[in-house]
């Protein structure tokens, strides 16, 4: 069993734009101190979901994409223009 779990979703809110909800969250049984050796391995799961349901919202035909992202207590928020296009090369 993972130490974190990843949850992402998308949809579509208006026309050409899909927003993604994504967060990281650790498992309770792990350990402040584990949380910190595992962050790295946590956030690039984070980051590799949210790309992944970028480029669905391309599929679907969104050319901008609204990230809400949060982890270990902190929110952002910020959006990825067309880099979806540019990892299908």
């Amino acid at each position: 069993m993972m130490p974190f779990r990843v949850v992402v979703e998308g949809r579509r809110i208006r026309n050409r734009v899909w927003q993604v909800d994504a967060r990281l969250a650790f498992e309770p049984r792990v350990l402040p101190e584990d949380r910190r050796a595992l962050r790295e391995s946590g956030r690039l799961a984070l980051f590799r979901a949210i790309m992944k349901e970028a480029v669905r919202g391309r599929e679907n035909g969104a050319t901008s994409v609204l990230v809400r992202m949060s982890y270990e207590d902190v929110v952002r928020e910020f959006e990825i223009g067309d880099v979806a296009a540019d990892l299908e090369h």
